[in-house]
């Protein structure tokens, strides 16, 4: 049954933005097949709670978490994989290769957001990539 109204001592507020992050399976290089890696760094709005999918939710505060994104598209998430979609400081996200020092503005992002984009482009270069807050330089 979904719940499409709060509820006290959810993790989140029906209508609340949030950005998927990939929670420990983006940032620990652990593998999940049921993570929407093409969702990583979108964000969405918060429209249902699921406590009765069989995946071993508890009530009120580990619901399956009905995400909405641009388009209609609704995916389920743990409350590990998403957080409130507050926006930090400028970021940047720092290649470095035996040649040279990539730098790439991810604009104003949460933290974590970044951080997992930034995991995930190392995986895939199979190379250093961090991430700073965005200087002038």
């Amino acid at each position: 049954m979904q719940h499409t109204t709060d509820i006290d001592g959810a993790p989140y507020k029906i209508g609340q933005k949030v950005t998927v992050t990939g929670g420990p399976h983006a940032t620990s290089f652990v593998y999940d097949e049921t993570l929407p890696v093409h969702l990583l760094g979108q964000v969405g709005v918060v429209k249902y709670f699921n406590y009765d999918c069989g995946c071993g939710q508890s009530f009120p505060d580990d619901p399956m978490i009905g995400i909405q994104f641009a388009g209609g598209l609704v995916e389920e998430f743990w409350k590990e994989e998403v957080e409130v979609n507050a926006m930090g400081k400028e970021r940047k996200i720092v290649v470095v290769t035996p040649k040279a020092k990539v730098k790439v503005n991810v604009g104003k992002t949460d933290g974590r957001a970044a951080s997992t984009l930034a995991a995930l482009i190392g995986l895939i270069l199979d190379k250093k990539v961090t991430v700073e807050d965005r200087d002038d330089g």
